[in-house]
């Protein structure tokens, strides 16, 4: 099955390059709330299965969801973002530790 045959669920966008690094600063928050998936995705108005998708890196939110996800969280589009670069640095220096 070709990727442009798989249909998306709403609340995404297909990638070929999501951002592993967004659904972890996603997670880390979200576990940092004491918040459990099912309710975050409640209150997101997504599923539990499109927040584990983003959670996981597999998919990348579109811009209405990451708005829901953040005001679920309590925090802004900017906090997330920030994290996510915290992330995405920490990921970087872990695969080239600049021997």
């Amino acid at each position: 099955m070709s990727l442009a045959s798989e249909s998306v669920p709403a609340g995404m966008r297909r990638s070929d390059q999501p951002q592993p690094a967004l659904g972890e600063a996603i997670r880390q928050l979200r576990q940092k709330r004491g918040i459990t998936q099912e309710d975050l995705a409640h209150e997101a108005d997504i599923t539990t299965g499109t927040l584990s998708l983003i959670e996981r890196g597999h998919a990348n939110p579109t811009w209405g969801t990451l708005k829901g996800i953040a005001a679920a969280l309590g925090a802004s589009m900017g906090d997330l973002g920030r994290l996510a670069d915290k992330q995405d640095s920490k990921t970087a220096n872990q695969l080239d530790p600049g021997d």
